[in-house]
């Protein structure tokens, strides 16, 4: 996956950063699931998100209204669609890295029928971290 972010603060540190997460994509998806046999499609909704970059905590707390995600899967018995929600969801991040990571943060089911798992967890790591907006795309680091 990969996800595309815009700065709308920059304060000198210690503080907190904000970025407007603009878009995420999700491409060669699997499923180590019995019955799954694909996954067709994984899109974040309801973009944009606000993300708080906090310096002095080593986080980046993502949060919107509400996060939402659709998944579309392949079953034994046919195609699936489900619908995952959280309030916020947060990433590590280390002073001095260009990398923000996050493990198993939990998404609740609003929507689909029973295939749906009750719950979805996310985890990822994004490294390096670049700014493609400059010449180059140079590296963005945390203070």
């Amino acid at each position: 996956s990969s996800f595309t972010a815009t700065v709308t603060a920059n304060p000198a540190a210690p503080g907190v950063a904000e970025e407007s997460l603009d878009a995420q994509t999700f491409s060669d998806c699997t499923s180590n699931v019995f019955g799954i046999l694909s996954v067709d499609g994984v899109t974040v909704d309801n973009l944009p998100y606000t993300v708080a970059l906090d310096d002095t905590a080593g986080t980046a707390t993502v949060t919107g209204a509400p996060i939402q995600t659709t998944v579309v899967l392949s079953t034994l018995l046919g195609q699936i669609t489900c619908q995952y929600q959280a309030d916020s969801i947060t990433a590590t991040v280390a002073a001095g890295t260009t990398g923000i990571g996050f493990a198993n943060q939990a998404f609740a089911k609003t929507s689909g029928p029973g295939l749906c798992f009750a719950n979805g967890y996310f985890s990822a790591q994004y490294s390096p971290v670049v700014d493609s907006s400059q010449a180059d795309s140079p590296a963005v680091f945390v203070n």
